[in-house]
Formats: structure tokens, sequence, C-alpha cells
């Protein structure tokens, strides 16, 4: 009689375990996890880590790296160490200068690499600053044929919220840029809600292959505002994601 009443009390603790996760998956907008039998494994969870963040395949060494992470201390613990390496930095450095001056970094990008990989500075700043950049603004200066503060932010607002702006967009942003210098213009225009929604969906679009929906975003919102690297470690830690990376 005591081993069956303690069996049905482990088995409703495990039952309200799994509606508090489901509950949990639901709140920010990600599926809720497979059966464990039909999970993909670490091996495959790290394998699609690595190509999700650095744009290359585990190499052995890794996978016996970020296996061995994730039993011991979680698969966000895991994640969160991937994309504080300097490859990781490296990398997202690299992608930032061919997005938004179309070309390679130069030996000047190791101060922004090596303050990222050092933890002294997180990516946004990297991203900020070269927008806000002279030479950002002299490259659309080239397209527009004009150095007005307008056509820099028409830029921005194409970058930023995925869409053309408005001339009456171009023009409040172009003041902005006029009174508060184009690094605090750009933080202001960063930090509004619509630039936050789109990051938010472009990492749903990136590591989850489908936009966010509302739950996910109001979930992800307050995180995205501080620390958006954050965010991306949440959801490749998640079981929607390691269910997807399985079909890889």
């Amino acid at each position: 009689m005591t081993t069956t009443m303690t069996t049905s009390k482990h088995l409703s603790r495990r039952g309200a375990l799994a509606a508090a996760g489901a509950m949990a998956g639901a709140a920010m907008g990600l599926a809720t996890a497979a059966p464990a039998s039909a999970a993909p494994s670490d091996r495959t969870l790290v394998d699609a880590w690595h190509r999700d963040f650095l744009q290359r395949g585990a190499t052995d060494a890794d996978v016996d790296r970020y296996t061995s992470f994730i039993a011991y201390y979680g698969a966000i613990a895991a994640a969160d160490d991937l994309t504080k390496t300097r490859e990781h930095a490296e990398h997202q450095v690299g992608q930032l200068y061919g997005k938004h001056l179309q070309r390679q970094p130069d030996p000047g990008a190791a101060h922004w690499i090596d303050g990222v990989a050092e933890g002294r500075f997180p990516l946004e700043w990297v991203n900020q600053n070269i927008l806000a950049s002279p030479e950002y603004a002299a490259l659309w200066a080239k397209v527009y044929r004009s150095s007005k503060p307008s056509y820099t932010a028409g830029a921005w607002i194409n970058t930023l919220l995925n869409r053309r702006a408005s001339a009456d967009e171009t023009a409040s942003w172009g003041r902005r840029i006029q009174k508060s210098g184009r690094l605090g213009a750009l933080r202001d225009l960063y930090y509004t809600d619509e630039a936050v929604y789109q990051r938010i969906n472009g990492h749903y679009l990136e590591l989850l292959g489908r936009p966010v929906d509302g739950g996910g975003y109001s979930y992800w919102y307050g995180l995205e505002t501080k620390d958006d690297r954050g965010v991306q470690v949440r959801i490749a830690a998640s079981p929607e994601y390691r269910e997807r990376s399985g079909d890889r």
C-alpha cells in the first residue's frame, strides 16, 4: 500500500512538472518538448548550434566539450559558453562589417572583436557603432548622392525595421540626428518597440524557421532590450530548437 501511494505521488509530481514546462513553453511562444525517445541527441543539438552560430559543423572535440557541458550544466549554460568564444565574436563582427559596410573587417575591428570576446561590451554596441559611423553614413551618401541626415535615417529604418521609411519618418529622425548626434539617434531608434520586435522575429526565423508569435514577443521583449545574445541562447536551448535540429 505504501509503495502504491509513493508511486502515485511521484507520478503526480511528474505530471505537475510536465504541465509547468508546457505552460512555460507557451509563455515563450515556443513549442513544448517531444517525447524523450523521439528527441534529437545532444550531439545533434551541438552540431546545430555550430551551424547556426559559427556557420560550420561541430568537430569531434566540439561535440565532446559541449555534450559534457550539457550533461553537467544544462543546455542554456552550454549555448551561453559557445556564444562567448572568440570564434563567435570574430564571426559576428565579420557579419556586421559585411552587412553594413560591405567589406571585410580591417585591423581596427580587433577592438570590437576583443571587447565582445572578453565580455567588456555586448555585440549590440558593435552593431550600433557601425551603423552610426561616418563610414556607414558616407556609404549611403554615395547611394543617395546626398549627405543629408535624413538619408542616413532612411537607411537605418530599412536595416533595423525591415521596411522603407516614410518621408515624415526620415525628416523626423534626420532632425534627431542633428540634435543628438548619429549614435544617440541610432540608439533611440534601436530600442523602439518596432526595432525590438524585428530583432526577436529575426531570432525566430533564423533559429526556429518561423516568425515569432505574440506570446513569444511579449515574453522576450524585456530581455531583448538588455541582452540580445541572451535571447538567442535561450531559444537555442529550447525544446523546439532541439526538435528542429533533428531535421537538418
